[in-house]
């Protein structure tokens, strides 16, 4: 229970942190989206002062002191804390191997976060010696980005270095650019971003995904989690070379790169893969130095057209994706909601990760340095493709191997490194010539692509009449959940239908409202998507008694 003195202010979430949210609820064990990185220290450090700067840093960014909550009424909701517990640990590991810090890194992968209780952000000191040093930071993702903790790690490097750092008062504030964020989302119109990504998933039917290849050795642990490979500087500045002379970004060549890469391997010309991006608005005052989750999971098209050269093809595909610039704040169930496919439309993501501010985080402060070492994250999806532009341009995959086989990630990843070659040794070349399919990555795809070009069909042809009260009244609750009018059928799937992960959460606080403790977890909902388990769940948790009629769930 939050203590209602304790509270600075309240929002709802963006769009990101509500898909976050749903799904700690489903998994409320799970350490997904847990981040913990890792730098080296060197020199003399004052741990008492550290303590101390990272205290203030708390006291200074309300996002670090948010915790979450549910209201029947009002759904999931962010409060923002007037005091938090400072969650800092120091240990010292000067009598043991050097290398055993990673068992303590190991074991704060382990160690999940409440996102009801708090706090949501933990720093971990471990004395290696007199002058080295590891910081773990340890934050859920659902309060920061990328970007924003490595953010966090300067501004407290700012305040450790401080000469007044015990002189500093902090000032409770109003202005809190994340909430302003979210509050902006809300202002934007959905009605226009709605129909925008309708229509730019229009028509699509492509059904064949790379998971369709997953053929993962459950039994091999040895199957490597993260893959890497190098784009060399020449390459690199090849390909600089080719956005100037078409006027476009380093972010379209690499999607452009991936989405050629996927479509050579599905034998498809239209593909749909889901990418991380940055939303930062300008128009919120100091939001590019704020700390929050500014970023969203959103999908990328590529059509191709084969009569095409590779240089008209960038420039249309840049010119699709500014497009969606006032639209990237939208959920992502939301959006996969209005295709064809549903919640099968994404089953990988990529990332584009930008390390510049990371490098310069290796800094010198009298005899002190701090250099950067890794960034460890279990994501919900069991393939990310990550490129990494520095000198050169890191390729990373990250994979389940139950899922995926290495050997199959390895020949991705090749192929993907063909592709950019091609791309930058023929860059006025047709796209015919670069469209080759990747025979030999996938031996049996041929099969697959028949199989994905049949046609999709929709459930619900044939209505079954409702055998219970309850799945009749259920039935009345989804259509009032997801603003339909259709018929239900008692075997329709609620996300086939239109239903997202948000949905199921305002179902269940509506069931809530009208049902009391017989309601089923929203874990429970999920796993019973279709009406007629879940009025079963519904019957068995009221004493097999039936809704009555008279009363209905919901009033509409």
């Amino acid at each position: 229970m939050i203590n209602k003195d304790n509270i600075q202010d309240i929002s709802k979430l963006s769009p990101m942190q509500e898909n976050i949210f749903f799904y700690g609820s489903l998994q409320p064990h799970s350490t997904a989206y847990h981040i913990t990185t890792a730098y080296k220290i060197t020199g003399k450090l004052d741990v008492g002062k550290l303590q101390y700067a990272f205290k203030l840093l708390i006291q200074e960014h309300p996002v670090l002191r948010t915790v979450f909550t549910t209201l029947p009424t009002h759904g999931p909701l962010q409060v923002i804390l007037r005091n938090a517990k400072v969650n800092y640990n120091y240990i010292d590991h000067r009598q043991s191997l050097p290398e055993d810090w990673h068992k303590v890194k190991e074991s704060e992968k382990t160690h999940r976060f409440d996102l009801q209780k708090g706090p949501l952000v933990r720093l971990t000191i471990i004395q290696l010696s007199d002058l080295e040093w590891i910081l773990l930071l340890a934050h859920h993702h659902i309060i920061l980005d990328g970007w924003s903790s490595a953010l966090l790690i300067r501004k407290l490097a700012d305040l450790y270095i401080s000469e007044n750092i015990y002189d500093i008062q902090i000032n409770e504030s109003s202005r809190n650019p994340f909430l302003q964020y979210t509050r902006w989302v809300q202002k934007q119109d959905e009605l226009s971003t709605r129909t925008f990504w309708t229509n730019y998933l229009s028509s699509y039917e492509n059904t064949l995904r790379l998971s369709d290849f997953a053929n993962g050795n459950e039994e091999d642990n040895s199957s490597a989690r993260i893959i890497v490979s190098i784009l060399d500087s020449h390459q690199y500045e090849s390909a600089k070379n080719i956005c100037t002379s078409l006027q476009i970004t380093m972010s379209t060549f690499i999607k452009s790169a991936w989405a050629i890469t996927l479509c050579r391997l599905l034998k498809t010309s239209d593909i749909i893969f889901a990418n991380v991006v940055t939303d930062r608005p300008s128009q919120i005052s100091g939001i590019d130095n704020a700390l929050g989750l500014f970023i969203n999971t959103v999908p990328v098209r590529f059509q191709q057209l084969k009569n095409q050269s590779l240089g008209q093809a960038l420039t249309s595909f840049q010119a699709a994706e500014l497009q969606k610039t006032n639209h990237q704040y939208y959920s992502t169930a939301n959006i996969m909601s209005l295709s064809m496919q549903r919640n099968k439309l994404l089953d990988h993501a990529l990332i584009i990760e930008n390390y510049e501010l990371k490098a310069k985080q290796e800094q010198v402060v009298d005899v002190l340095s701090m250099q950067y070492i890794e960034t460890e994250e279990k994501s919900t999806y069991p393939f990310n493709i990550f490129f990494i532009p520095k000198e050169q341009i890191e390729i990373r995959i990250e994979f389940d191997p139950f899922i995926y086989d290495s050997d199959l990630m390895h020949q991705v990843l090749s192929c993907v490194l063909t592709t950019i070659c091609r791309m930058v040794k023929e860059p006025n070349a047709c796209m015919n010539e670069l469209f080759l399919e990747c025979d030999e990555c996938f031996t049996n795809i041929d099969t697959k692509v028949e199989k994905a070009s049949a046609p999709i069909t929709l459930p619900n042809q044939t209505i079954q009449k409702y055998k219970t009260g309850t799945e009749s009244e259920l039935a009345r609750l989804w259509q009032n959940v997801l603003n339909i009018t259709q018929e239900i059928d008692r075997d329709d799937n609620f996300f086939e239908i239109g239903g997202t992960s948000i949905n199921v959460i305002d179902l269940f606080l509506k069931l809530q409202q009208q049902v009391g403790k017989n309601c089923p977890s929203v874990s429970a909902l999920y796993s019973n998507s279709t009406l007629r388990k879940q009025a079963m769940l519904l019957e068995k948790n009221g004493g097999q008694q039936e809704v009555d009629r008279k009363t209905p769930l919901v009033e509409l």
